[in-house]
């Protein structure tokens, strides 16, 4: 069995190394391993996320990407990678990684918005990017077209910008308040915890950025999540968005 090293990264410093990088096992490109998802392989055999890239063992690195993953399963790459047999499919996989992407980022925003340092609903967030308070702003993907455009005229160039993979209803509950479409981060504790999850679960969900969108896909994202969530149960995000 192939050793696993562990270093305090001091030498990579020294070089001036900051950055480790690791190749997806699908499509081959390398990017810094920040960037991609690191998994492990159990002794049963299953597949699970090692978001902290921190357990012990082989890992194998896949671009955050749904594409990705078909890929690595069609090829057998995990297996090779890992060496042994893994007996998740490709669908459970999938799921999995969302379930566990949502919650980083929800559990950040919980943590952020009781700490004080996440700004919540659009006048309030708006204020805080004219005062120059907001370092990163959160939007979810299913924000109408005109709340898209309002978004668009605050920011302009100031804050970084992301489009989470998360509906206004998941925001807002996990938060502890109602629908909530747009958020705003201020303070230090959070600068790079929360826009690491975020940008991950965007690329992860596979959504542009939303001012990047066109009327007609913003129309056809609106009435899939609403339809998602009355299916639920739950209250259409086109009935409120705050």
């Amino acid at each position: 069995m192939a050793r696993h090293r562990k270093g305090s990264g001091k030498r990579r410093k020294a070089l001036g190394l900051t950055d480790v990088w690791r190749t997806c096992v699908a499509c081959r490109k390398r990017h810094v391993a920040t960037e991609l998802l690191r998994f492990v392989r159990s002794e049963s055999g299953q597949l699970g996320l090692d978001l902290s890239r921190t357990l012990p063992g082989r890992g194998a690195w896949l671009c955050a990407s749904q594409s990705c993953l078909t890929h690595g399963f069609n090829r057998k790459a995990f297996s090779r990678a890992l060496e042994g047999a893994v007996l998740s499919d490709v669908v459970e996989t999938q799921e999995m990684i969302t379930r566990i992407l949502k919650d980083a980022v929800k559990s950040q925003m919980g943590l952020a918005f009781r700490a004080g340092q996440l700004l919540a609903g659009r006048e309030t967030v708006f204020t805080g990017v004219k005062s120059g308070e907001v370092s990163f702003l959160i939007c979810a993907h299913d924000l109408s077209e005109r709340s898209v455009q309002e978004v668009q005229k605050s920011v302009k160039e100031k804050p970084v910008f992301s489009c989470t993979g998360l509906l206004q209803a998941e925001i807002g509950h996990a938060i502890g308040r109602g629908v909530t479409g747009v958020l705003g981060l201020v303070g230090d504790d959070f600068q790079q915890s929360l826009p690491h999850a975020s940008n991950l679960l965007q690329k992860w969900m596979g959504w542009s950025h939303p001012i990047e969108m066109d009327s007609e896909l913003l129309a056809t994202v609106g009435a899939d999540m609403s339809s998602s969530l009355q299916a639920n149960g739950g209250e259409s995000p086109q009935q409120r968005s705050v």
